[in-house]
């Protein structure tokens, strides 16, 4: 088995002992479905992916939104096709990523 495939592995084992940590919610992009000759707009369908992830950090920034670091396992996340994160009822704008071979940490904050 390769090192990625062993790391892969552990981060599953990570993700299963982790228990009631584990979050879960759903990433949002805007796909393009077609484009409407008569009005010359653009049909834009929106694209719902469900992920798992453990909420490393939380804090309250300057403008009072909320700020979280998040560790998603990077197999689950394409990380360019995504601009926000809905979790518990609330949207959150992903700011960065930082891949890593196994994980992906993203920071998403409020809107």
């Amino acid at each position: 088995m390769s090192l990625t495939a062993n790391i892969e592995t552990a981060v599953d084992s990570a993700f299963s002992a982790a228990g009631d940590l584990v979050k879960k919610g759903y990433l949002s992009e805007k796909e393009v479905s077609g484009f409407n000759f008569s009005t010359g707009e653009t049909i834009l369908d929106e694209v719902v992916y469900y992920i798992e992830f453990i909420e490393t950090s939380s804090t309250l920034d300057k403008d009072r939104h909320i700020v979280k670091e998040l560790v998603v396992r990077s197999k689950d996340l394409d990380g360019s096709r995504y601009s926000t994160l809905t979790y518990n009822s609330k949207l959150y704008r992903i700011e960065t990523i930082q891949e890593y071979t196994g994980i992906t940490q993203l920071t998403v904050r409020s809107v």
